[in-house]
């Protein structure tokens, strides 16, 4: 597990795209991260709610003046009050 989980990300923009809201968010690096992973960028996550479904994209930018590779696993952390009920 990385960084971004732990932070707080900043609100960039919120709109109700046709009746879908829509919130995006960015990341900075910081002492927090560059702690753990010594690297310049911003990141933007973008998440869609729709009738049925829920969107997300996240981008993100080498703001660094050298490279670095990353990879992501987006944990959705879903509140669920009887999972079994549900999926079981």
């Amino acid at each position: 597990h990385g960084f971004a989980r732990n932070v707080d990300w900043t609100l960039v923009d919120s709109e109700n795209a046709e009746g879908s809201p829509v919130v995006t968010m960015e990341l900075k690096d910081s002492p927090y991260s560059r702690a753990m992973w010594d690297f310049s960028f911003h990141a933007l996550f973008k998440v869609t709610l729709n009738a049925k479904s829920l969107s997300t994209e996240l981008t993100v930018k080498n703001t660094d003046s050298k490279a670095f590779s990353f990879s992501t696993a987006l944990h959705t952390y879903f509140r669920v009050s009887d999972w079994g009920r549900k999926f079981g």
